[in-house]
C-alpha cells in the first residue's frame, strides 16, 4: 500500500530517557518507569500520528559489534551500559539495578499491542530502522527517536520525530536549524563528533568552525565522503582572514583517517546488514503481519500483572490502537 504511514520507534532511546524520569513503582516498591514511560509514550505517538503500522525496535545482543570493530571505544567500549533506577527513601535516594525486569515486562506488554517487534543480533536499532525506511520508500516512514543520526536520512517520504525537541524533522527543519542538508548531516557529524556515542570527530572544530569552512553543506548535497574531502583540500587558507578558521582548516586537512573513520561509524544505509540479518527481519515483520489487538486479553494482562493504578482509564488508553487495522507489508 503506498503512501501508508508507518511509525519507527528507537525503544531504547525512549526506554532509557524513561528510566531516568518516570517515578511509577509497581506493588511492591519496586521501579518501573522505563516500562511504564516506555509504552506510554508508544501510545501517545500512536495516536498523534494515526499511522497504518507500528514496528518497535530494540537494540540486539551484541549490538554495534561492527562499529566496535571499527573503534573500540564505541559507546565507551561497552555494547550498553548498565543503567539504575533512582528511589528517593527518605532524604537519600537509592539506585535499583533492575533494567532487565522492565525490559521483560515491556516486552510482555508490547507483544499484546497491534505492534511489530524487532530484535536483531549484533544490530542496533539506527541500522534496522534506516534498513526499513530507504527499502520502503513509497511509504511515509516516520523515525522517533533522539538521536541526530537519523536526520541524514531525511527526504521527501522519511521524518524524524525529535521527542526532545518536540519536531518533526522534514528536510527543510533539518536545514533551518542546524544549517546543513540531510544529504550532508553525515559529513558535519564525522567533523563535530557525537559526544553520546563517545566519537570525537576532529579534535577543536565544532559546528560554527566547520559551517565557516564549508558553507556548501547548507546548499549542496555532496556525493560522496571523497567529494567532500576534496573540497575541503581544496580550500585556499589564504583566503581566510580569521587565524583561527585558518589553523583549523590546516589541522582538518591533517585528519582524513579520523574523518574517515568517523564517516564509516555514523553513516547509516540500506546496505548495513548482512544476509543473514535480513532474513532474520523479514522473518519477524511475516510473523507480525496483521495487527491483532485484543483490549480484554490487554486488560487481563494489566490486572494479573497489577498494572491497573498505571492504566486507570484503560478504554481512553488503548483507544487509539484500534484504529490500526490496515495490513501493511514491509520489505526487508
Amino acid at each position: 500500500m503506498d503512501n501508508a504511514r508507518v511509525l519507527y520507534i528507537d525503544a531504547f532511546n525512549y526506554f532509557y530517557a524513561q528510566l531516568q524520569v518516570n517515578k511509577a513503582m509497581d506493588e511492591n516498591g519496586e521501579p518501573i518507569g522505563g516500562f511504564i514511560g516506555l509504552v506510554d509514550q508508544i501510545q501517545r505517538l500512536v495516536y498523534r500520528f494515526n499511522p497504518h503500522r507500528v514496528v518497535v525496535i530494540f537494540d540486539g545482543p551484541d549490538a554495534g559489534m561492527r562499529r566496535r570493530s571499527l573503534f573500540p571505544d564505541y559507546k565507551g567500549r561497552k555494547a550498553r551500559k548498565k543503567h539504575l533506577s533512582k528511589v528517593d527513601i527518605g532524604d537519600t535516594p537509592i539506585e535499583i539495578d533492575n533494567e532487565e525486569q522492565q525490559l521483560k515486562l515491556a516486552y510482555a506488554f508490547l507483544r499484546l499491542l497491534p505492534v511489530t517487534i524487532s530484535i536483531i543480533p549484533f544490530y542496533e536499532a539506527d541500522d534496522i530502522i534506516t534498513h526499513l525506511a530507504l527499502k520502503n520508500i513509497n511509504q511515509e516512514s516516520i523515525i522517533c527517536s533522539s538521536d541526530k543520526d537519523y536526520l541524514q536520512i531525511v527526504q521527501d517520504n522519511i521524518s524524524v520525530w525529535a521527542w526532545g525537541k518536540k519536531t518533526l524533522f522534514t528536510p527543510v527543519e533539518v536545514v533551518e536549524q542546524f544549517k546543513v542538508m540531510p544529504e550532508n548531516f553525515a559529513y558535519f557529524r564525522c567533523i563535530v563528533g557525537d559526544s553520546s556515542d563517545k566519537l570525537p570527530g576532529i579534535e577543536g572544530i565544532g559546528e560554527t568552525t566547520i559551517l565557516k569552512l564549508v558553507p556548501k553543506l547548507t546548499t549542496e548535497a555532496f556525493v560522496d565522503f571523497e567529494a567532500f574531502w576534496q573540497y575541503v583540500m581544496n580550500l585556499d587558507s589564504q583566503l581566510i582572514t580569521e587565524t583561527k578558521i585558518r589553523n583549523s582548516l590546516t589541522s582538518l586537512k591533517e585528519q582524513k583517517d579520523q574523518a574517515w573513520l568517523m564517516y564509516r561509524l555514523m553513516k547509516l544505509g540500506a546496505d548495513q546488514l548482512k544476509l543473514k540479518a535480513v532474513e532474520q527481519l523479514r522473518v519477524q515483520l511475516a510473523e507480525q503481519q496483521v495487527p491483532r489487538f485484543d483490549s480484554m486479553k490487554l486488560k487481563i494482562h494489566c490486572i494479573k500483572n497489577h498494572l491497573e493504578p498505571h492504566f486507570k482509564y484503560f478504554d481512553s488508553w488503548t483507544r487509539p490502537f484500534v484504529t490500526i487495522k490496515k495490513t501493511i507489508t514491509l520489505n526487508a
